[in-house]
């Protein structure tokens, strides 16, 4: 195994963060008891609030998800929001001075829980949220997406005292059995099988102040996020971006711009920066690529032709030629070494 394969595991089983306090409340509402399930996947019950790893963190949510059987469940969880249960980066999120920060803050900060990921998108219409989930293609990944857009419009309506309605939402999967409930519960029109995961507010609507906005226990707050973040999160950006190329590289070939609203950051600073560490975003590209292609046929996780479809080749060919560039094997010579 090589050297980046090695690090690259040690970090997916770093526990990184905790389960949202929402989603525990949510699935002890149906009827779902967390520290039992933990006790089944072979997790210490304390470690849902203290960090799990991503290997824990899907084996739970496959089994919670087994026993919820609703597939509303998440649209459902979304708006239960208890601001008593919120944790750090909720309370980051309460003491903003408008709703705009306070999506600001809540992109930054998310990597402090178990959540999606998302890029704050300033225009002249208003603030668009894209939502970013590495989850999505999981059988519970379509309900962790609608839980998101449901917390962040009942977060708006919470601190606003307004009743915000999304302009629009789009979302990637497919229309659901419980598709009337978005507009009853959103007041919006949401169209599915969209290439991302955005919600779409009004520029008046991001300009509302917060009834709970607290300037200097904000302040406080984030000076804590910040020290917390920085020993959660990978010191050097390329380890940082890496981290996030790996995560997304199931979806397809990741863009820069993808990368760097994850990052909170501008794709040029993004490459700026990198530039500083010596490396650029397509070299970080090319090696994920070229990592995860040789463990997957070392494993035999994949055919050829798959994988050149999960790593974002627009053809087969396209594969064959890198893998042979990079190792001086083809991909069923690699694969016909792997070991017995």
């Amino acid at each position: 195994m090589s050297t980046p394969i090695r690090a690259a595991w040690r970090a997916m089983e770093t526990p990184i963060a905790p389960l949202s306090r929402q989603l525990l409340d949510a699935l002890e509402a149906v009827g779902v008891s967390p520290p039992a399930l933990a006790l089944q996947c072979q997790i210490a019950p304390q470690r849902l609030s203290s960090g799990v790893t991503p290997a824990e963190l899907d084996r739970f949510l496959c089994a919670a998800w087994a026993q919820v059987d609703d597939s509303a469940f998440g649209l459902k969880a979304g708006q239960a929001l208890r601001p008593e249960r919120l944790g750090l980066t909720g309370l980051l999120v309460m003491t903003s001075p408008t709703l705009l920060s306070a999506l600001q803050r809540k992109a930054r900060y998310s990597p402090l829980a178990w959540g999606d990921r998302y890029g704050v998108v300033v225009n002249d219409r208003g603030v668009d949220v894209v939502i970013e989930c590495a989850v999505e293609h999981r059988p519970y990944g379509p309900a962790k997406v609608d839980m998101e857009v449901s917390s962040l419009v009942a977060m708006a309506r919470l601190f606003t005292g307004h009743t915000v309605v999304p302009r629009w939402v789009g979302l990637r999967q497919a229309a659901p059995p419980h598709e009337a409930l978005y507009r009853e519960l959103l007041g919006c029109h949401v169209q599915f099988g969209e290439p991302e995961n955005r919600l779409s507010l009004r520029a008046s609507d991001a300009d509302l102040p917060f009834l709970s906005a607290q300037l200097e226990a904000g302040q406080a707050l984030e000076i804590g996020a910040q020290a917390l973040l920085r020993q959660r999160m990978p010191e050097s950006l390329s380890t940082r971006t890496r981290l996030l190329v790996d995560q997304l590289m199931p979806d397809g070939e990741p863009s820069l711009e993808r990368v760097a609203a994850k990052l909170c950051m501008s794709p040029r600073t993004v490459q700026r920066r990198l530039a500083l560490e010596g490396t650029h975003f397509r070299a970080i590209v090319e090696s994920a690529r070229r990592d995860l292609a040789e463990q997957a046929l070392t494993l035999g996780d994949a055919k050829p032709d798959e994988l050149a479809w999960r790593l974002g080749f627009s053809e087969a060919a396209s594969f064959y030629r890198a893998f042979k560039r990079w190792t001086g094997l083809t991909p069923g010579q690699a694969r016909g070494r792997r070991p017995r």
